[in-house]
């Protein structure tokens, strides 16, 4: 079983780290201070920064790499397009490429559904499905509250939302296939919400060849799977309780060996500020023990997979964390 470690921590700046994400060498990460710095993996050096006035002051909160050069981010109501200079070019950027508001409340998480579309959740509670191309929204979906969250499943976009809800979206129909009543499965599983712990709202979300993992506010994982064929197809669901407070950021990682993908391990973060190794498969078995436990310096905020052995951490403290998988 491999063992988690922290390889290094830098200084990636002054206030709470809020997104990170990788595009081969190349590192993306903003921060409540409303910049976004562009970093080389090869020399964790900063190669070009984007001021706050990019982002009309705003903090980024979520990040896509289009291509290495361009990226698309989220801030406040708006999504943005942003380009990397080439090289020579100035080591800061004050205004981003292009600017589309489409949203009413603050946009909380994006993700990639093909090369035209994006998924965009914001704190209204609504899931917009926007056309890049046509600069358009196509279709809107609705929580009862705030979604935190988005992930895929397949053909299926999932989302999670502090109603406590996780909902299965098909993306032809735009109507619900599946929803996990989030509360009822922890209690079901003798999770009950006790005096002074948070209700489970979902604050993060993994997808990962059709399972799906839900970080939730009381401390706890929901994992679900499905199981079956043809109209015998259902959701197999698992809870666990994975740390004492919220589950704040989750990441799943494969480690690969010569001879092709191997054990598939989702790694938590949550408000304790620790970080623990679960087998991912393992988490439908009562007995269920994390593989490994490490202290980090700060709650984190975000993770982002830097190689199968590797994975890099951004907390409120404004660090930056490698963590490797190493065995024992």
């Amino acid at each position: 079983m491999p063992n988690l470690s922290i390889t290094s921590t830098l200084k990636g700046s002054s206030k709470p780290i809020v997104a990170i994400s990788r595009f081969r060498q190349l590192l993306a990460t903003s921060s409540e201070d409303g910049s976004l710095k562009i970093w080389n993996l090869d020399t964790f050096k900063v190669l070009h920064g984007f001021l706050p006035s990019c982002f009309e002051g705003a903090a980024v909160t979520s990040i896509l790499w289009r291509n290495d050069r361009t990226l698309l981010v989220s801030a406040d109501t708006s999504l943005y397009t942003i380009t990397i200079p080439s090289t020579g070019g100035p080591l800061l950027s004050k205004t981003a490429s292009s600017c589309s508001r489409i949203a009413t409340d603050e946009i909380n998480a994006m993700t990639q559904l093909d090369k035209n579309r994006v998924a965009v959740a914001d704190d209204s509670g609504a899931v917009i499905i926007y056309n890049l191309t046509k600069s358009c929204t196509t279709a809107t979906f609705r929580h009862g509250n705030m979604v935190t969250s988005l992930a895929r499943s397949g053909d299926t976009l999932v989302s999670g939302s502090l109603d406590c809800r996780v909902l299965f979206w098909d993306l032809k129909s735009g109507r619900t296939v599946h929803e996990l009543d989030v509360a009822g499965h922890r209690r079901a599983a003798g999770s009950g919400m006790g005096e002074g712990v948070n209700p489970p709202y979902v604050h993060a979300l993994a997808g990962h060849r059709g399972t799906v993992v839900a970080g939730l506010g009381d401390g706890g994982v929901l994992v679900t799977r499905e199981v079956g064929v043809g109209r015998n197809r259902t959701r197999e669901v698992a809870s666990v309780t994975a740390h004492g407070v919220a589950v704040n950021a989750l990441l799943v990682l494969v480690l690969g060996p010569a001879t092709g993908p191997g054990p598939e391990y989702l790694l938590t973060a949550s408000n304790d500020r620790t970080c623990k190794l679960w087998r991912l498969d393992a988490l439908f078995r009562a007995d269920v023990e994390p593989v490994s436990v490490v202290q980090v310096p700060g709650k984190v905020n975000a993770m982002a997979v830097l190689s199968d052995t590797k994975a890099i951490l951004g907390d409120v403290c404004g660090n930056l964390t490698v963590l490797s998988l190493t065995p024992l």
